[in-house]
């Protein structure tokens, strides 16, 4: 059964998370203070992985189709392994 997320307090931050530089990534906040953060996260993550599939794991001398289709084999292993 989920957590009554509605009834956590959400101001002011919890000080558990001070430590973090981006606090709101950790805690539970509203939608409208944490969605920015979270997307933008989101984007870099994805951006980091597939810099990492292009320019570290796979081969360039392969040809693109079986590039792109390992990388998208290598992301689907990355996420599901989490």
């Amino acid at each position: 059964m989920p957590a009554d997320r509605a009834s956590e307090p959400t101001d002011p931050p919890s000080m558990a998370f001070d430590w973090h530089p981006e606090p709101s990534l950790l805690r539970y906040t509203s939608e409208q203070e944490a969605r920015g953060a979270l997307e933008e996260l989101g984007r870099a993550t994805w951006g980091t992985a597939l810099d990492y599939l292009f320019d570290e794991e796979l081969p360039t001398e392969e040809p693109t189709r079986g590039r792109v289709a390992k990388a998208a084999q290598e992301a689907h292993r990355i996420l599901m392994a989490k």
